[in-house]
């Protein structure tokens, strides 16, 4: 039974996600679906659809529907050094311009091009070309961050190489208890990672057997993971062992999850999520920490997933951020780390709407103004027209935040009255 549809992930220009959209398809696929039921076994093909396959020959080109972000910067950074707005004069099926003009935007706000009129790389952006592809910028932006400044980049090139190898959390079903970590799925797979290199690192590579040391630590059903995770992680040590510049500090390792994930910060700084039973509100949903007032939960393989019973997490951050068809308007939290506000270290603007009843709460008993003498040295904080604008570093706002929404709730206090007899089953019940 065809209905002529087909379900793909497309790239959303206005609100900058991947949504899964439901298409016809094409003439081609049509084809290959009625090839199929002959090849597999005998049977009726039934047609559910009433439209016209020849009106579209062959599939949207992908290129067409994808995030453009990392091909443009492959482009740049190649030695062709020319992006999509010279390349697209190649191209069968183009990309839209709409699609490369706000490709190019991210781009700048990202600092990896600048705002001439050929939009070259940044000094910074030259840094990250310097870099092995690690299939996205915003994870090259981790790796840069971990070598230069953190210290940590040989942790963050173990954890690189452990998600170029995974599309979901299902993964984490199957990894043992002792190598889950509390501070969420990065240093899980980092525990993962670290263990099968030491044990590689401690026998001949002849006497290393990827097969009976996956046995022996419980990771069996992940074992052809791992086994391409590790050839990953060989390669990009390679590359690092035959750079100048990088060849010690990819070396280096930490193991605290503080240094971690503030190099992963510095790629996934948007996808801050902050619980909302600390905002007063719904338990066990997450709303985006900036002006992107985006819904989530947590995927429900995460180690971070925790029994509804108990109070989730106060603050993470994501790597993937998932919308699905039926949940769109509530996106899935997938590989996620739990961090403190004080490693938060860019700025953000919060606006707070008030009623009439909490403005003036705030005003007659010198809640706001008690707020603003403890936080407006370092940050700017306004009330007007019954909204609270806090603009400044994110780990002041979020705690001014807190502060001033923690203020604004009364406690009421009252006794309860047994009015049935004394001594009575009703009195005791």
């Amino acid at each position: 039974i065809d209905t002529g549809m087909i379900n793909i992930p497309v790239y959303d220009l206005d609100s900058k996600r991947t949504i899964l959209k439901e298409v016809r398809a094409a003439e081609s696929t049509i084809k290959q679906r009625l090839g199929r039921l002959g090849r597999t076994r005998p049977g009726e093909y039934y047609a559910l659809y009433d439209f016209d396959v020849k009106q579209k020959q062959f599939p949207t080109a992908q290129i067409c529907q994808s995030d453009l972000v990392n091909i443009e910067f492959t482009l740049t950074k190649s030695p062709l050094k020319q992006g999509l707005n010279y390349l697209k004069q190649y191209l069968p099926d183009r990309p839209s311009q709409q699609a490369i003009n706000l490709t190019i935007h991210e781009l700048i706000q990202f600092r990896v091009l600048g705002t001439d009129a050929n939009n070259q790389l940044t000094n910074y952006g030259k840094a990250l070309a310097k870099l092995p592809d690690f299939g996205s910028v915003p994870m090259s932006k981790c790796v840069y961050a971990a070598l230069e400044e953190y210290r940590c980049g040989r942790d963050l090139i173990c954890i690189s190489s452990m998600l170029s190898v995974l599309n979901t959390t299902i993964i984490f079903k199957s990894i043992p208890q002792n190598f889950k970590s509390p501070d969420g799925d990065f240093m899980t797979l980092l525990n993962i990672m670290n263990e099968i290199l030491l044990l590689r690192e401690s026998v001949s590579p002849q006497q290393f057997n990827i097969k009976r040391v996956c046995q022996a630590k419980g990771l069996t059903n992940i074992e052809h993971l791992i086994r391409q995770a590790l050839k990953r992680y060989t390669n990009l040590e390679k590359i690092f062992n035959r750079s100048n510049e990088y060849c010690e500090k990819a070396q280096i390792k930490c193991g605290k999850w503080e240094f971690v994930a503030k190099a992963l910060l510095a790629g996934y700084s948007d996808n801050v999520f902050i619980s909302m039973k600390d905002l007063q509100d719904k338990i066990h949903q997450f709303m985006r920490y900036n002006d992107r007032k985006d819904l989530a939960v947590l995927d429900l393989q995460s180690t971070l997933t925790r029994p509804i019973s108990q109070a989730p997490v106060s603050l993470i951050f994501a790597r993937d951020v998932r919308y699905l068809s039926a949940i769109r308007s509530t996106a899935v939290l997938s590989f996620v780390g739990e961090i403190k506000s004080e490693w938060l270290n860019f700025n953000i603007q919060r606006q707070i709407d008030l009623n009439n009843e909490e403005e003036t709460y705030l005003n007659t008993n010198n809640k706001y103004s008690t707020a603003v003498s403890k936080f407006s040295n370092k940050i700017n904080m306004q009330l007007n027209n019954g909204m609270v604008s806090l603009k400044g570093p994110a780990s002041v706002v979020l705690n001014a935040e807190l502060h001033l929404r923690q203020e604004m709730i009364t406690e009421f206090t009252f006794n309860l009255e047994n009015k049935n007899p004394p001594n009575s089953a009703k009195y005791a019940n």
